[in-house]
């Protein structure tokens, strides 16, 4: 199946290049890639790549979101950069950094509850296809967080960190039972300039709790049907990787997932 945004492809980018640089700007990571492509959207941009240990440049233009339908597979390289400046410069940094990654996590919830809605087919062109399979919970979290405990510890700490923001972003849904249904029951009463009936109020929290109780053992059956299949296996992910590498068909998410 062709891919929905097959810029990359189209000029000539293989599952198993390495993006070094983009227009001579040395890339450091994942994150550089995006943020860079997500800069010059609707632009010509050359990526300077090695493939078999061999410089490569291939140029193309980006489409009007940043995108060129390019997977990112594999681990960059973890840098770590001495921080330089003032406390307040340390600060304004931290800052722009959890900036960064809270956009990162709100685009990501984002396209899962598009996903979702859209039945599992995606929302814009070159988006993930995620369906209600694709939901998963503590013990996938459990799962990949040992996995990365296994290969590097430094990545634990920013995975970690990566859940962390997204319960606090999930608690926030207006949903009742999560703070963020409390908030909007706040806002309500705000807004209608007295308080909501008791009974009202608990009928709609007794709900919203029971609803809650039955996704949590959706999500508790998605994770046992993903162990058991072994999508949540990285190291047969990783085998995936390096059979494509060498020739062999590269699975659908190699292929097909976008750089976001």
């Amino acid at each position: 199946m062709p891919a929905a945004n097959p810029i990359a492809a189209n000029a000539g980018v293989k599952v198993g290049d390495e993006v070094v640089a983009i227009d001579g700007h040395k890339i450091f990571g994942s994150d550089d890639i995006i943020d860079y492509l997500g800069e010059h959207k609707d632009s010509k941009v050359t990526l300077n790549l090695m493939r078999d240990k061999k410089p490569l440049d291939l140029s193309m233009t980006t489409n009007e979101n940043g995108k060129v339908g390019m997977a990112l597979i594999g681990k960059p390289p973890v840098i770590y950069k001495k921080m330089s400046g003032n406390f307040f410069d340390t600060c304004g940094q931290s800052f722009k950094w959890l900036a960064k990654m809270t956009k990162m996590m709100v685009d990501g919830l984002g396209q899962m509850f598009q996903g979702i809605a859209s039945g599992g087919k995606g929302g814009a062109p070159g988006a993930p296809k995620v369906g209600l399979q694709d939901l998963h919970g503590v013990l996938a979290v459990i799962k990949i967080g040992a996995d990365i405990a296994q290969q590097d510890w430094s990545q634990l700490f920013m995975f970690t960190i990566m859940i962390s923001m997204d319960l606090a972003l999930v608690n926030l849904v207006p949903w009742p039972a999560l703070d963020g249904g409390h908030l909007a029951f706040m806002t309500f009463e705000a807004v209608r300039g007295r308080p909501m009936g008791e009974r009202a109020q608990g009928e709609i929290v007794k709900w919203g709790f029971a609803g809650l109780m039955v996704l949590m053992v959706f999500i508790m059956f998605n994770d046992i049907t993903a162990m058991m299949s072994g999508k949540l296996d990285s190291k047969k992910q990783q085998v995936e990787e390096k059979d494509s590498k060498n020739g062999k068909p590269a699975p659908a998410s190699a292929v097909q997932a976008p750089l976001r």
